[in-house]
């Protein structure tokens, strides 16, 4: 699922979805992560789940809240980022080396 684009979650409030954040938190604590994504537990959906609190793996890292994502939509922090991107040829696209820890061995450049 890491390989696949996530789907969109569709149904809010359920308890489907609250199960899926309760795993993916409780994961994530078990890993020491500051952050996780539905498809690095192998669900395919929009998910992402974030926050540092004295965490061993950061020790330099100060505080950031816990927050969960349902669905997000990214835009650049700055307006000259987004054009930028908008005028760049497709080989010209930024890249960005992914990873995570459920598959330290699978790693792969994806366009951003």
């Amino acid at each position: 699922r890491l390989f696949e684009p996530a789907q969109p979650v569709r149904e809010f409030g359920s308890v489907a979805l609250d199960n899926l954040i309760q795993d993916m938190q409780e994961t994530m604590a078990a890993l020491d992560g500051a952050g996780l994504a539905a498809p690095q537990i192998g669900v395919g959906l929009q998910v992402v789940i974030f926050g540092v609190q004295r965490n061993p793996r950061y020790p330099d890292v100060g505080e950031v809240p816990y927050t969960v994502l349902v669905n997000p939509v990214l835009s650049p922090v700055h307006p000259e980022m987004g054009r930028e991107l908008l005028h760049a040829r497709r080989d010209e696209i930024v890249r960005a080396l992914k990873g995570c820890r459920r598959a330290t061995a699978r790693s792969r450049r994806e366009q951003r």
